[in-house]
């Protein structure tokens, strides 16, 4: 896609000309330099960009003043005159031109600003950028020049259109202030066992792990260009959420203007925002920033909210990311308006959210090969003691024991739990499988995911999520077969009765022992 970048240079009458708008702008001539042999050098040049220079203004040239000034030959003056100057001649209008605001409003008319119709012609003169370089439009008579910035789809964004007033009696060299802002998003880290801040707030980085059912905080931070170029300013952030986060309402995202990312002397500029939440859409729009009061150049736009993870967040990878760019304006000459609509926008800035999945199988504890249905469970997780509320597998929300689900091992003895933190939890088991012994102590289970929790991210879900990849953790839960009673035609009862009828012939002994002993008196 090609964008027009209407910058400006003119060789003008005046200092407040030769300096409006251009850093470091320099005029040199050399003693073998002719009236038609200038050139303007263009400092810091970018891939992607045409420079195109067109004479608006022609004339004698008497060492460093040009007089007997004319249309130049890349501007149709005369349907210009007739539209915005009442058919004055382009000496008059040239004499108009006495500081840099009417130089500015003079480049708009002839260069079509604010979507008007432009008067000039088929430029002649151009060089094409390369990045970080200088690059010479050469061949120039005196004149006033226009410069126009074409981009192309190799150029590098964001970009933004120059725009600067310089005299040219000479060569000249120009840097362009294409000053754009940046954005960045980050997610805010619930374990302790990472040390994240990056200068962003303690435990916002790229990276983070939930449960489903909490509450997810993020923060998109937007840099303050230099906006002294421009009339007004647009500056909108655009964030995307993944369909495993369900974002807040209106009332529930806040925005301020900060010394610095962490939010350094936040003040709430959330009424002069329009926030739009819509679907995974979140929009925080502002259609002139300078007109709000305490943000200026070098400070940082901050918004913050927080997102509930849902069921319908992924487990392990490819993770649940999620996305910010900023859109912003990036013409002066036509102050972000116009039916071009003339906005740049940055690349787009993710951060990921992983959760987990428990797999469980009950098993007797002397033949872990024997596996044991019906073993009910209670989940209960020791950051905050709360209990799962589970529906169709996946966590749905924590609250007291009273609500919590119960598990059930199925007939292979397998149960799971999806939805859950890196982290440490309870599996409180309720019911035992038939025959076996209610453990006194709920079992303690610890999933350790390794993620990469800093401000380097590279974009990719597989190089955040180290292990588990797949996002399960596989847990052995066993179970004692509890003490039984001998049973009818056991070992046992043969033993009951012989010890009966041992008894019952020591007794009979007894007796005819004691029968003899008295026949004998």
């Amino acid at each position: 896609m090609n964008k027009v970048l209407k910058g400006l240079v003119a060789v003008a009458a005046t200092a407040a000309m030769a300096i409006a708008g251009v850093a470091g702008a320099s005029t040199a001539m050399a003693e073998d330099t002719t009236s038609s042999g200038f050139s303007i050098t263009i400092n810091k040049t970018e891939t992607g960009h045409t420079y195109e220079a067109y004479q608006v203004f022609t004339g004698r040239l008497d060492e460093t003043t040009l007089s007997d000034i004319e249309w130049g030959e890349d501007v149709d003056g005369v349907a210009l005159s007739a539209a915005k100057y009442g058919n004055k001649g382009a000496k008059d209008i040239a004499k108009e031109l006495k500081n840099a605001t009417d130089a500015e409003a003079f480049a708009n008319n002839v260069a079509g600003g604010n979507g008007a119709k432009s008067y000039l012609k088929t430029a002649t003169h151009s060089v094409k950028g390369e990045t970080g370089q200088s690059k010479a439009i050469t061949g120039l008579s005196a004149g006033y020049y226009l410069l126009k910035d074409t981009i192309d789809s190799t150029a590098a964004q964001p970009a933004a259109y120059t725009k600067f007033i310089l005299k040219v009696v000479g060569n000249v060299d120009v840097t362009p202030k294409t000053d754009t802002p940046s954005v960045e998003k980050k997610v805010q880290e619930n374990s302790n066992k990472y040390v994240t801040n990056g200068g962003y707030g303690a435990g916002y980085n790229d990276v983070a792990d939930y449960n489903i059912g909490d509450a997810v905080p993020f923060k998109l931070i937007g840099t303050v260009p230099n906006m002294d170029r421009y009339d007004t300013y647009k500056y909108t952030f655009n964030d995307t959420a993944s369909n495993g986060l369900t974002l807040p309402s209106k009332n529930g995202v806040k925005v301020y203007v900060a010394d610095d990312k962490a939010g350094t002397n936040k003040a709430d500029i959330t009424s002069s925002a329009a926030i739009t939440v819509e679907d995974q859409n979140l929009t925080v729009a502002f259609t002139d920033l300078k007109t709000v009061k305490g943000v200026i150049a070098g400070k940082y736009i901050i918004v913050e909210y927080s997102a509930t993870l849902n069921g319908n967040a992924v487990i392990g990878l490819p993770g649940n990311e999620n996305a910010v760019k900023l859109i912003f304006s990036n013409n002066p000459n036509q102050s972000g308006q116009g039916g071009s609509n003339p906005q740049g926008e940055t690349p787009e800035d993710k951060v990921i959210v992983f959760t987990y999945q428990l797999n469980g199988t009950k098993v007797d504890a002397t033949d872990k090969n024997k596996t044991l249905k019906d073993a009910e469970f209670k989940l209960q997780r020791q950051s905050d003691n709360k209990w799962a509320q589970i529906t169709d597998g996946k966590v749905t929300a924590w609250g007291d024991e009273g609500n919590a689900t119960v598990v059930k091992s199925d007939d292979n003895g397998n149960f799971s739990v999806a939805g859950l933190d890196d982290g440490t939890y309870n599996v409180k088991e309720t019911k035992a499988p038939a025959g076996y012994d209610l453990p006194a102590d709920p079992f303690v289970v610890t999933l350790t995911a390794r993620t990469k929790n800093n401000q380097e991210w590279d974009g990719t879900p597989a190089n955040a999520l180290i292990n588990p990849t797949n996002g399960q953790f596989n847990e052995t839960f066993v179970n004692n077969a509890g003490s039984s009673l001998p049973s009818t035609g056991g070992m046992g009862t043969t033993i009951l009765y012989a010890a009966g009828a041992a008894i019952v012939l020591v007794a009979a002994f007894g007796i005819a022992f004691a029968v003899r002993r008295r026949n004998a008196r």
